[in-house]
């Protein structure tokens, strides 16, 4: 058995090699490798979204702060456990969610019990890190497709 079979469900072996269209063929090979990469960057945080149910409740304040030279709004959240302060950017697994950044002032923060400097403000991924999981989910299909249909 040969270790390039698993390989043959995406890219089968052509009956006439010459007849292969290298620029989709290439094209096909990038978009598989591509979509593994975007699966595989986005497991962290997925991960960390199926663990979130034990994340604790504490209360936090949100902050805010505009860096003109860069356009954006800074923003972060404080909390204490324990008695021990700490503070994080995270808004949701895998970064910010958009148009989700709360006002200034408290807000509810979820901690995890086990480490508490990771925390977050909402108990979701990010809009980006569910996008590059189905990207990941959906390339081998449409390789296989590409491949097969003009390759």
């Amino acid at each position: 058995m040969s270790l390039l079979k698993p390989w043959h469900w995406i890219f089968p072996p052509k009956p006439h090699p010459e007849d292969l269209n290298r620029p989709i063929a290439l094209l096909a090979r990038a978009l598989f490798f591509t979509g593994l990469l975007a699966l595989l960057s986005s497991l962290p945080a997925l991960k960390n979204w199926a663990g979130s149910s034990r994340y604790l409740p504490t209360p936090g304040v949100m902050h805010h702060e505009w860096a003109p030279p860069a356009k954006i709004t800074l923003a972060w959240f404080t909390y204490e456990v324990a008695g021990i302060p700490y503070s994080s950017h995270d808004i949701a697994f895998g970064g910010r969610l958009a148009g989700q950044i709360p006002p200034r002032g408290p807000v509810t923060v979820y901690y995890d019990p086990a480490h508490p400097a990771e925390a977050v403000l909402y108990r979701r991924p990010t809009e980006t890190t569910l996008a590059l999981f189905l990207f990941g989910l959906c390339s081998p299909w449409l390789a296989r497709f590409l491949w097969r249909t003009y390759a």
